[in-house]
C-alpha cells in the first residue's frame, strides 16, 4: 500500500518540467504576439506620422509670411508710437514755450 502513495521522483520531475516547458511556449506565443502587434502598429503609425510632418511642414510653409507681416506691421507700429510720442512732447514744448513767452511778455 506504501508503495501505492510512493511518488515516482523521475515521473514528478518530467511533469514539473512538462508544465515548465508549456508555460515557457505561452510567454514566447504572448511575446511573439506582442511582437507582431507592435511591428504592425508602427507599420501602420508609419505614414500618418510622415503624413503628419508633412502636413506641418506645410502650415508652417503657410504661415511663414504671416509671422514676417505680423513682425514687419509690429516694427512699424512701435515707429508709429514712437513718431506720435515725439509730436506730443513737441506739441507740449511749444504750448508750455508759448504760454511762458505770452506769460512773459504780459509781465513786461
Amino acid at each position: 500500500m506504501t508503495e501505492a502513495k510512493r511518488v515516482d521522483p523521475y515521473a514528478h520531475l518530467m511533469d514539473l518540467g512538462r508544465g515548465a516547458l508549456h508555460q515557457a511556449i505561452a510567454a514566447q506565443r504572448s511575446a511573439l504576439e506582442y511582437s507582431r502587434q507592435f511591428v504592425e502598429g508602427d507599420a501602420a503609425a508609419r505614414p500618418l506620422r510622415s503624413q503628419h510632418e508633412e502636413w506641418a511642414r506645410k502650415a508652417l510653409e503657410t504661415l511663414a509670411p504671416f509671422y514676417a507681416l505680423e513682425q514687419l506691421v509690429h516694427d512699424q507700429l512701435l515707429k508709429a508710437q514712437a513718431s506720435i510720442f515725439e509730436l506730443a512732447d513737441d506739441t507740449l514744448r511749444n504750448l508750455t514755450l508759448h504760454g511762458v513767452e505770452r506769460r512773459g511778455h504780459r509781465s513786461t
